[in-house]
């Protein structure tokens, strides 16, 4: 009988050393652990029916069945190694992905959604973009610091009104008179035409006389634009020229024209009271941030570090750019 329990220890210690050798490969040790598992209790069956049936005169050798204990927790040790290894070869593999996948992120820029913060560096404009509502025509934004104080502000209004909704059609000679209404306070807009396939062929900026005259040019690639549909918008403008639909681009100078230190800032949109009734979506804010850390993350996946404090899942951003 004590062969056979030799023969149970034998054939653990070389399950279990297996193991430990193809951790890198498929995990086997919870095959491994169920063997020894199995064959522990078939040892304790046969230890305890050896010692119920000893021979009082000639009792077994407790040094015997001590050393056999001492080796089923030698192959249980060797197996428990082998998950352990499986563990982190299984991390080592994660980590090397996503260290590689996330160092493209560092240094660059991306683009999140629903989020008002941003950081202004010490030189250079943050690009603040936004969705306003239909229903809304005209907006305040104000740029508060960390303490919640408003260091910049601003009125601005939508889109301009143009005739027939801005789209009509350029013939094979001549070009096109277009009319607009800018919004009441604006001084200025930034006039644009597309084509039938959304590509920009022409802007310039224009006054509130309302009368553009379009010579039928492309001046994206310098030649005749060719005959066919197209698209005229007109964007008001701030004073200092920057379009106030989609985008704003502040330059960094708080109300009393002095350079706001560098930070962290938030971005707030509030527009004129709406008609009573009427169901207008949230605006929505579009922040752009710089990376400056990755982290990996076993339920996220690859985690973005911003400078302007959060941190977003690699997939959230929109867009990345230099």
């Amino acid at each position: 009988m004590t062969d056979t329990i030799s023969a149970l220890i034998s054939n653990s210690a070389q399950s279990g050393g297996s193991q430990v050798a193809q951790a890198t490969s498929d995990s086997k040790s919870a095959s491994g652990r169920a063997k020894i598992s199995a064959d522990f209790n078939n040892f304790l069956t046969l230890l305890t029916t050896q010692l119920t049936h000893q021979d009082p005169l000639s009792p077994l050798d407790t040094h015997q069945f001590t050393n056999q204990l001492v080796q089923f927790a030698a192959v249980e040790q060797q197996i428990q190694q082998s998950e352990n290894l499986e563990k982190l070869v299984t991390l080592m593999e994660g980590s090397k992905a996503t260290t590689s996948e996330g160092i493209g992120y560092l240094g660059k820029t991306v683009l999140h959604s629903n989020s008002n913060r941003f950081f202004l560096q010490e030189e250079g404009d943050a690009k603040l973009q936004y969705v306003l509502p239909p229903e809304v025509n005209n907006a305040r934004f104000e740029i508060k610091n960390a303490d919640g104080k408003i260091v910049y502000s601003d009125n601005f209004a939508a889109l301009a009104i143009v005739d027939k909704g801005g789209n009509f059609r350029l013939e094979e000679s001549g070009g096109k008179t277009l009319t607009y209404s800018l919004p009441q306070g604006s001084a200025q807009g930034l006039a644009v035409i597309y084509d039938s396939k959304g590509r920009l062929v022409h802007q310039e900026t224009v006054g509130n006389h309302g009368v553009f005259v379009w010579d039928g040019n492309n001046s994206q690639q310098g030649e005749r634009a060719e005959q066919g549909d197209y698209t005229f918008q007109v964007k008001a403008l701030s004073n200092d020229g920057n379009a106030k639909q989609g985008e704003i681009i502040w330059h960094g100078f708080t109300n009393e024209q002095k350079r706001a230190p560098s930070g962290k800032y938030t971005f707030h949109l509030k527009h004129d009271p709406l008609p009573e009734g009427t169901n207008a979506e949230p605006i929505k804010y579009i922040s752009s941030a710089r990376v400056t850390g990755i982290k990996a993350d076993t339920t996220d996946g690859l985690l973005l570090m911003l400078d302007n404090g959060l941190q977003i899942k690699s997939d959230k951003a929109l867009a990345v750019y230099n």
